[in-house]
Order: C-alpha cells, then sequence, then structure tokens
C-alpha cells in the first residue's frame, strides 16, 4: 500500500512560530542533557583511567614476557612444523604473515607513485565516472536522457526538501518568559 500524504489545514505564522518554539524548546533539552550526561561520562573516564591505563600496562608487560618465554623455548615447545600450542587456559603459537607491500616511513604516496610509474604494471589505474563533467554535458545539451539511458546512466533531477530552523536564542527568551 503506497504511502499518502497526511492532509492538513491552513497554518498560520502563529502556528508555525508556535511548532518552532516546541521543537527548538525540547531541542535545547537535549542539548542541556547531552551536556549532563558528558560530564558524567567525563568524569567516570577520570575515576576509571588510572585502573585501566595500570591494567593495560600490565596486561603488555605479561604477554611480552609470555611471548619472550615461547620465543626462548620453541624447541622444547612446538614439534617439527608445529606452530601452535594448545593448553588447558588457551593457546599460544606463530603466525607467519604474508608479504606486503608498504611505503617506506617519510615518503608519500605520491612520491611512490612517481618513482614506480617506469615499472610496467607497478601502477593501477581507477577508472570512474567523471560526473561533473557528465552534468555539465547534460545542462548544455551535448548528451540527454535517451543517451545516458543507453549508457546505464541516469540524471538524479535537483530535489526540493523540507527543513526547519528554530532560531535557538529566540527560543531561548521566549522560554524565559513563558511560565
Amino acid at each position: 500500500m503506497a504511502l499518502q500524504k497526511a492532509q492538513s489545514g491552513p497554518i498560520t505564522r502563529d502556528a508555525i512560530n508556535q511548532a518552532l518554539y516546541e521543537i527548538g524548546k525540547r531541542e535545547l533539552r537535549i542539548e542541556t542533557l547531552e551536556a549532563e550526561m558528558n560530564a558524567h561520562l567525563d568524569a567516570l573516564k577520570r575515576d576509571y583511567s588510572p585502573d585501566l591505563e595500570a591494567l593495560v600496562e600490565e596486561i603488555g608487560r605479561l604477554k611480552r614476557d609470555l611471548r619472550l618465554a615461547v620465543e626462548d623455548n620453541r624447541g622444547n615447545l612446538f614439534r617439527r612444523g608445529v606452530k601452535s600450542l594448545a593448553v588447558l587456559l588457551g593457546r599460544v603459537g606463530f603466525r607467519t604473515q604474508p608479504a606486503a607491500v608498504q611505503i617506506v616511513k617519510g615518503r608519500t604516496l605520491d612520491d611512490v607513485v612517481r618513482s614506480a610509474s617506469d615499472r610496467p604494471g607497478f601502477i593501477r589505474e581507477r577508472r570512474e565516472l567523471d560526473k561533473a563533467s557528465i552534468l555539465g554535458a547534460y545542462r548544455v545539451g551535448l548528451v540527454d536522457d535517451t543517451e545516458l539511458g543507453r549508457i546505464g546512466i541516469e540524471i538524479r533531477k535537483d530535489v526540493e526538501h523540507w527543513y526547519f530552523e528554530p532560531d535557538r536564542a529566540r527560543v531561548r527568551e521566549e522560554m524565559a518568559r513563558r511560565p
């Protein structure tokens, strides 16, 4: 079933102002509540942060010590060709990451592309539609809807969207005046 547009009667400027006042008042209340909530969250973060940071540091130390101990005892812990060991409370092991290309620190992507441009297959060109050019050609009549349709493109026409903007300063003033 298709959605139908709600039917409403005539609206006055006073009714529009009242609606904007009600919306603005609630938006201001949301801002106030969000500010209070953020203040509470900041306080909680400050309260818990030292304990969390200490735990993260301890875990880092424990992980480093475990890794070093396993590396030192690799020959005793792992049979030939085995890269992991299951124990009662988990698993330890070694993973080989596949080779990856990365840019050397201090170089930019543009630098590397320029340096590698004479190497066949090192640079991949990305093909994409030039939407600005297509819209320009459409606006001046170089292409029409039929031709674009054959290509597989359509132009979404300008669409009007409704909006509202309560004047927050005036809403605050009005809230101060009203009981």
